[in-house]
Formats: C-alpha cells, structure tokens, sequence
C-alpha cells in the first residue's frame, strides 16, 4: 500500500517539478545567458575557444580543413583567426541579402509601394517583353532580364539581373553610395559594422606621421579611423590635432594576418607617441587607430 502511495506521489512530482523549472527556473537561466551576451563594438574582442565552451583541438581542425583565411565568431567574440584579416574579397552572393534587406528598407520608409512595383517606373528603357519585370521578378532571380523568358515565367542566375537590381536601388531608388545607404543610422549603421566605414572613403594622410625610419603611410578617414603601416616597425608618432575623443589602437601583423598584443588607448585632439609593436620591433607592422564608441552589451 505504501508502495503504490509513494509511487503515485513520485510520477506526480513530474509534472510539476516540470512546472517549476519551465515557470521559475528557465526566466533565471535565460536572465544569466542574456547577461552574458555580447555584441561587438567597432573593433571585435578576442577569447579562447575554451572561455567559450568549444574544444580547441576542433576548432585547430575546422582551420586545417578550411585553409585558406578566415575567422570563427561565437558569443561576440573572434576564438579563432587564419590568414590575412585585412585582405578584402569577393563573397560571392553575399551581398544580395543585403539588397533585399534595403529593398524592405525602401517600402517602410515610403519609398516603394511595394516589392511589385515595376523597374520601368525608374526611368530604364525596357524592351516590351520586360516592362512588366518588378523587384520582387529581381530579387528572386526570375526576372527573365536579358533572357527569353517573360518575368516571373522562370528561375536562372543572371548577373545582368542583379547589375539592374543594384543600379536601380543605388542610384534610382536611394540615390546613394552602396557605403551611405546601409550604413545609414536609420538602416544597418546602428549595427556598428567593423567595416562600415568604406574602404573608398579612406584617404593617404602620410603626413600625419613621423616616424623613425621615414618611410610609414597612413591611410585615414580622418577623425575616424587610421591604418599606420611601418615597414620597419620602429616609434611613431600620428598627428591627431583636430580629432576629440579617444582612440583603440590594436596592432596587426602582416606576416601572419592576425592582430596580436592588447588593444590600447590614445587621446585625440594633439600628437601623439604610438605605442611600441607587441613584438619583433624591427618588423614591418600595422596599426589600426579606430574612434573609441561605448560597447553595446544587453541586461535583458
């Protein structure tokens, strides 16, 4: 009898033990991981994959197999870098989801009625056969831009399609540069992308720059961001007069294509002494100065 009571009082407490963690314990566990999370700011922040529960062994084979250069991301943080980390590259297609997150852009700002609006009211010369074709026929690859097909009659890659996409976003649509338009504080800039400052918009400032040797660069928008490059490593020193604020400084190695050393600190607004490379000073290295923004991180 007492079995049979105790049994019932065991499966009993399943339920509701259940209840309990769904109801108390997970808000806890979920308030603790959300504590944890955090988001990069303009320079991303380095751990071990072991701070951030991955093997490193598997992270080294990941590397192995992938060769070439890339980086691995978990939780905010950069656990693991190879190859060159300033070298730019094509991606592929992997701007195209950016188009059609600035074409959603567009209808909720009011500048589209919709993604069925057609490409012929932005001034194209369109043949007959494609005066039909609307972005919602570009951004799924069924446009039949340049083919035989009518819009919307059938699926085919075609670059002459996505070139139409672009030009009508950019200089139709937005009228602005593919760097202006996302990085728009309204669009994609809140997201702080290490890169959103466009290479194209960045200058030679090399007199800006005094170094030892006589022979560093700086490429700079200025007040912004700066790449000294000292072929012979050595000390410098960066004219930053007329630029308030502080910078994060993190040296870069352009032998192994990783940062290496601590991130450091300089003020803005008058000359300023460089620190010195994290080693092998007579080597030749890089030194991203970047504007110091406050770090994103959430308590929800």
């Amino acid at each position: 009898m007492s079995f049979h009571v105790c049994n019932r009082r065991r499966h009993r407490l399943g339920p509701l033990c259940l209840s309990f963690i769904v109801l108390f314990a997970q808000p806890f566990v979920s308030a603790l991981l959300a504590e944890q999370r955090t988001y990069p700011g303009p320079i991303w922040e380095a751990k071990n994959p072991s701070e951030v529960g991955l093997n490193p062994r598997s992270i080294d084979e990941i590397r192995e197999l992938l060769e070439g250069r890339g980086c691995i991301v978990r939780h905010g943080y950069v656990i693991k870098t190879w190859g060159s980390q300033s070298q730019k590259g094509d991606w592929l297609s992997s701007s195209k989801p950016v188009f059609s997150t600035l074409l959603f852009f567009a209808v909720q700002e009011g500048r589209l009625d919709s993604v069925h609006t057609a490409i012929g009211r932005f001034g194209w010369e369109l043949c007959p056969k494609d005066e039909t074709m609307t972005f919602h026929h570009l951004a799924n690859m069924i446009s039949g831009y340049a083919r035989p097909e009518e819009p919307g009659a059938a699926w085919a890659y075609n670059d002459y399609a996505i070139n139409l996409y672009r030009l009508t976003l950019f200089d139709r649509l937005f009228q602005g540069t593919p760097a202006a338009v996302p990085n728009d504080p309204q669009r994609l800039g809140p997201l702080q992308f290490e890169d959103g400052l466009s290479f194209w918009e960045m200058t030679p400032q090399d007199e800006r720059l005094s170094d030892e040797a006589g022979d560093g660069e700086v490429f700079a928008l200025p007040g912004e961001i700066y790449a000294v490059y000292l072929p012979r490593g050595g000390r410098a020193t960066l004219d930053l007069a007329g630029c308030p604020g502080n910078f994060t400084t993190r040296w870069y190695s352009p032998r192994e294509g990783v940062f290496q050393g601590h991130a450091g600190r300089l003020p803005g607004g008058r000359q300023v002494d460089l620190p010195a490379p994290p080693q092998e000073p007579t080597e030749d290295w890089t030194l991203l100065v970047t504007r110091e923004r406050a770090r994103r991180t959430t308590n929800r």
